[in-house]
């Protein structure tokens, strides 16, 4: 899930420190939760590496090093580089490439000319938030989104960063789309994005947490691409804002995950009825039924 730095709330360049760890894929989301809380701004993930960055000017190196030596992470395995000044930012979308899904869906950022072929066409400029198409749990997230029937269903897409799943949403036939995220960029940003897709009349975004939905039965498809440990957090809260004969469609966590999340889900009458696979990482579309 690729980020690239500029401060959101200011749009200033400045000079960026980068942390690059050797760390193996399946570690990497627990790192990056971890890194956020110290003031990490935004992330690359790479084969094998993570790339973490962060404003130079809030950085104490030597309490950095201690937190990763509590983490276990070895010396040898990070290193530390000062980025001199440049908008990072605007390299790192202007570099993005459009993403093909099967011919179902085209995400085109930037100024990129999109192909013909597809049912589909997004518009995303991604600035700070996380939700390109590049990464594999929103790949999957789309590809299972052709299994559900969205003329006239109310959805919520919690954890929505740019807007990307909603728009989709919206642009397949859904009556309304709520998009949460808890940073105020990701929400302008999807604002934002709705506008470039003619969506806006049907999406509105709020910044928030689960507890920004209703806490009713009132909706039909409940989107939500976030983390294994989130996903148990709000598994009331996700049930709680569905219809019985609604649908949850769950990403954000790895494939040994998926029996600890199916435990929480199927005492409450959710089951998993398809998943998708992809570098580890898995999509799953849930339904009710009677236990």
């Amino acid at each position: 899930m690729p980020k690239t730095l500029i401060n959101p709330k200011t749009q200033s360049v400045e000079s960026t420190l980068q942390l690059t760890l050797t760390l193996p894929e399946t570690k990497q989301e627990e790192a990056i939760a971890i890194l956020n809380q110290w003031g990490w701004e935004a992330f690359e993930e790479l084969p094998n590496q993570l790339i973490a960055y962060r404003p130079e000017n809030t950085a104490d190196i030597q309490t950095i090093e201690k937190y990763l030596a509590e983490l276990g992470i070895s010396k040898t395995d990070w290193s530390f580089q000062v980025l001199a000044p440049k908008n990072y930012n605007q390299i790192w979308e202007e570099g993005l490439n459009p993403v093909k899904i099967e011919n179902w869906v085209q995400v085109i950022p930037g100024n990129c000319i999109p192909e013909d072929g597809f049912e589909q066409t997004l518009y995303i400029t991604p600035q700070m938030s996380f939700g390109t198409g590049h990464h594999s749990t929103t790949r999957m997230m789309m590809l299972l989104m052709r299994e559900i029937n969205w003329t006239d269903k109310v959805v919520v897409d919690l954890g929505t960063g740019t807007g990307i799943l909603g728009i989709l949403a919206a642009k397949l036939g859904a009556s309304s789309v709520l998009g949460i995220d808890i940073e105020p960029w990701c929400t302008e940003n999807a604002i934002a994005n709705a506008a470039l897709n003619h969506t806006a009349s049907t999406c509105s975004w709020v910044t928030g947490d689960a507890h920004a939905m209703n806490g009713k039965p009132t909706n039909d498809v409940v989107l939500a691409n976030l983390n294994r440990n989130l996903l148990i957090e709000n598994v009331s809260a996700l049930i709680n804002n569905l219809q019985p004969s609604g649908h949850l469609l769950i990403s954000g966590f790895y494939t040994e995950d998926l029996p600890i999340l199916e435990s929480h889900f199927i005492p409450l009458g959710w089951k998993v009825i398809h998943s998708l696979t992809d570098k580890n990482w898995v999509a799953a579309l849930l339904t009710y039924s009677e236990i």
